[in-house]
């Protein structure tokens, strides 16, 4: 159950989610279901915590395991337009490559971020050994993610209905 929210809340909530599962959880691979008509089901604009938790509980369900009462099937959220779900192909080419993506850019980030205060003197020895130690191994996966994306970036197609994004 969610903070701060009754028993009669949260039986809302599961009222309101099992109509949008009724409405859409059979929807093929490929569909794009609109925000706008996900707000006629449940009456809650998807801009708000409370029509987004929903959003996010329909997208969870459809990725879960079909013994668990979903269908395996990953979303991809098209802003201020809706939920796509994306077919086998588009899981198999473009998962992959924004998840590496973003995994490299966090360990830059982090390797950025870290290095003012491996540099500082107000570490102890234990704790600049520590941060040493974690600095080697968040480098050694933001240079795994970085061949992961150089060789097999190119070999897969792009897939047909996501457009081209603009390169980065």
């Amino acid at each position: 159950m969610l903070p701060n929210v009754t028993q009669q809340q949260q039986r809302e909530n599961d009222q309101l989610f099992d109509a949008l599962w009724r409405e859409y959880g059979g929807a093929d691979p490929g569909a794009l279901i609109l925000y706008r008509d996900i707000e006629a089901i449940t009456g809650r604009p998807c801009d708000t915590p409370e029509g987004w938790a929903l959003v996010r509980r329909f997208r969870r369900r459809l990725l879960a395991r079909e013994e668990n009462g979903g269908r395996e099937i990953a979303t991809r959220c098209e802003p201020r337009v809706g939920v796509r779900l994306l077919t086998h192909l588009e899981a198999a080419v473009d998962v992959p490559q924004e998840r590496t993506r973003k995994i490299y850019r966090q360990g830059s980030r982090t390797l950025k971020e870290t290095a003012g205060a491996a540099a500082s003197g107000v570490l102890s020895d234990h704790q600049r050994g520590i941060l040493a130690k974690t600095r080697a191994a968040i480098y050694a996966v933001r240079r795994q993610a970085g061949r992961i994306r150089r060789d097999h970036g190119g070999g897969l197609p792009p897939s047909p209905t996501i457009p081209a994004r603009k390169p980065r």
